[in-house]
């Protein structure tokens, strides 16, 4: 038998959209107070208030500028963004569900093949779908469309034929980005990202890859599957003791 043969074969027919809410909680929040568009808007609990403890459950971008992210501890982002430009707003998540309800309706209305990821991010396989529509890029060109102008929002999507490119096809022109990952230019999309910009490798991860000399994807193509499954698969299993 052809050990080729015994690989895992991506299916290059399926259409699989990945929409992500570009800083939804943040978008939400100046949806609802314009006031806060132009400050660095930080989803959390003043530390300032709170004894110095909490963490950023999200930030826009202005906030992101000054190296904002969500998982900082909330004090940090007071000693990185101006005083006069910082606002902290706590977290209302009947909000964000309500808000997150209406765009998951949007996309049952394409398909009833929606893998729900988060409040804001979710895989639509529209290989077949409700609309008849043969182009998965116009299908998330309108549902991107929908959202802004129903809610007020801006979202980011990747179009591909699996689940991992087309996720980091939405990620790839944040904000309001439109991604689309073709077969063929899959290679050389992979290439030319970073390894932290591959969904799943973590900051371990990362770290023991660059140790082996891998920074981007070109440099991973280069490495032979069994030295990496090698030295990963040992990984699991100290991992697993």
């Amino acid at each position: 038998m052809n050990k080729q043969n015994l690989l895992p074969q991506n299916d290059i027919h399926r259409r699989i959209i990945h929409l992500d809410m570009d800083a939804f909680y943040a978008s939400v929040e100046t949806q609802r107070n314009p006031e806060l568009k132009n400050k660095a808007l930080v989803i959390g609990q003043d530390p300032r208030n709170n004894g110095g403890h909490g963490v950023v459950a999200t930030c826009n971008y202005v906030a992101r500028k000054y190296g904002v992210h969500s998982a900082m501890p909330a004090i940090k982002a007071v000693k990185l963004i101006p005083k006069s430009e910082l606002v902290f707003v706590r977290p209302d998540f009947k909000k964000y569900r309500s808000v997150s309800a209406k765009i998951h309706s949007f996309m049952h209305e394409i398909t009833d093949k929606v893998e729900s990821i988060a409040l804001d991010e979710a895989y639509l396989d529209v290989t077949h779908n409700k609309l008849g529509q043969n182009l998965a890029v116009q299908l998330a060109i309108g549902l991107q469309r929908r959202i802004r102008t129903e809610l007020g929002l801006n979202s980011s999507f990747g179009v591909s034929y699996n689940k991992f490119l087309a996720k980091m096809g939405s990620e790839y022109a944040k904000p309001f980005g439109r991604t689309v990952i073709l077969p063929y230019e899959a290679k050389q999309f992979l290439g030319m990202q970073k390894i932290e910009k591959f969904p799943g490798v973590g900051p371990k991860t990362q770290e023991q890859l660059h140790e082996m000399g891998i920074y981007t994807g070109a440099d991973l193509q280069k490495v032979a599957d069994f030295v990496l499954i090698k030295k990963f698969a040992n990984c699991n299993n100290k991992l697993n003791t």
